[in-house]
């Protein structure tokens, strides 16, 4: 059986002036034959996520897309609930193995921070993409901290959520990451 990995991409409105990592990811999924590939690839997103890439021509539709809903109406915390049981339920009848979070913001953590209560031989392997080139420089300067608020932005994805892998643009990146032992658990970092 082929591994199944899936990419995963919320909350993107606009893609016109940027969104290089978003760019990359969409091409990668778009790129790739299926059928050559010891793995299958899914790409989950939601709407907004899905307009911005066709706006700009970076998805195909022919691959499999996996539409992610965010539940409206009613108390918020039965809408973050319905949200993670819906995300939890595609990846358990997906048997997906490996979570490729594209470009993590903080609206990911209520997904994310469930699956650290699924048993191992169960959850996929979460990978996140780091290319923001100010979080290393956060990290070793409160100063630079401050300003930006990086390091404080990913702490609950870094403490809290059983991050696998950090796949980072940055040689820099990696380094800091690992010296400062940045996630708690250690992740491998490349």
């Amino acid at each position: 059986a082929r591994t199944r990995v899936l990419l995963l991409l919320l909350g993107i409105r606009d893609l016109g002036g940027g969104g290089g990592v978003e760019r990359f990811w969409a091409d990668v999924f778009s790129g790739f034959p299926q059928n050559d590939l010891d793995f299958e690839l899914f790409f989950m997103m939601d709407k907004s996520t899905r307009g911005a890439l066709k706006r700009i021509e970076r998805l195909n539709p022919a691959g499999n897309i996996i539409p992610i809903v965010n539940y409206k109406g009613g108390p918020q915390v039965l809408k973050n609930f319905l949200d993670v049981v819906s995300f939890l339920w595609q990846l358990a009848t997906r048997r997906i193995s490996i979570l490729q979070c594209v470009f993590y913001g903080p609206h990911y953590y209520k997904r994310l921070r469930y699956l650290s209560f699924v048993p191992c031989a169960l959850r996929p392997k979460i990978v996140l993409t780091e290319v923001t080139s100010m979080t290393p420089y956060c990290v070793i300067d409160e100063k630079v901290e401050r300003q930006y608020g990086l390091k404080n932005r990913f702490r609950d994805i870094y403490d809290l959520v059983k991050v696998d892998a950090i796949l980072t643009w940055y040689q820099f990146t990696s380094e800091v990451f690992i010296d400062h032992k940045v996630v708690k658990r250690n992740p491998f970092i490349h």
